[in-house]
């Protein structure tokens, strides 16, 4: 436990005039034992209980945490059925480096701090304990190898670019753009992201329907007809 300090310095012209450092006011919240005893609650609470959702199985690291679940009044009543849910931890448990805590406020049941708030959590602790195992992308580097990004249909201009922000020499792209293809017909999207794709046919008059997310791999009209203005197109997309 600490004194509240406001203040961690004055100064004046740059320079320190008076520091004010923090200040203990008790060592410690409880003894020993008493704490050790909590944070073996806490660990079971992720690794058996109900904030099981916030952890990771045990195969990557041990959280530990609480969950918190608590109705709220609006207008002084609770009719309104509207809950705070939360999760509350740290992590990895056996040598702590972080803590976070989770809160969603929602309408309605189901309301659970641990199965709402813990997938979250269990995401955010991955995602950091994972860059922390990361090397840099420049001491990760191959100096005998040279990594040339997989480019696909859209437009060449666009890629170019990208690819010489990169730093490699002018690319020498074979991508078959859409705006070579007469505005009169319907040009091939297979293999294009979905704003290349849509941008294209909307500029031919067409109405672009959109199935899944990721590279079109699919189109209801054939390439090469005939692009009737107002005409729907529905286009199917899969992650690659």
């Amino acid at each position: 436990m600490v004194k509240p300090r406001f203040v961690k310095a004055e100064l004046k012209d740059g320079m320190v005039l008076r520091e004010f450092p923090t200040e203990v006011i008790k060592e410690r919240i409880c003894k020993p034992s008493t704490l050790r005893d909590i944070q073996y609650c806490l660990e079971h609470v992720v690794s058996g209980g109900l904030g099981r959702k916030a952890g990771n199985g045990g195969k990557l690291f041990k959280v530990s945490g609480k969950t918190g679940t608590a109705q709220f009044s609006e207008n002084g009543s609770y009719a309104s059925r509207k809950y705070m849910v939360s999760f509350c931890g740290y992590f990895p448990s056996d040598d702590p480096k972080y803590s976070c805590i989770v809160c969603i406020k929602k309408q309605g049941l189901p309301a659970s701090g641990g199965g709402q708030c813990g997938p979250v959590f269990s995401e955010i602790s991955q995602y950091i304990m994972s860059r922390d195992s990361m090397r840099s992308a420049i001491a990760a580097a191959d100096t005998n190898s040279v990594f040339v990004p997989e480019v696909t249909k859209g437009s060449k201009h666009q890629a170019e670019a990208i690819m010489e922000g990169m730093g490699l020499s002018k690319p020498q792209l074979n991508l078959v753009e859409a705006d070579t293809v007469p505005l009169n017909q319907v040009p091939d999207v297979s293999g294009m992201g979905v704003k290349d794709a849509v941008f294209a046919l909307q500029k031919r008059g067409l109405r672009v329907r959109i199935n899944g997310c990721g590279q079109i791999v699919k189109q209801d009209i054939a390439p090469g007809s005939v692009a009737v203005k107002g005409k729907q197109i529905t286009l199917t997309a899969s992650p690659k």
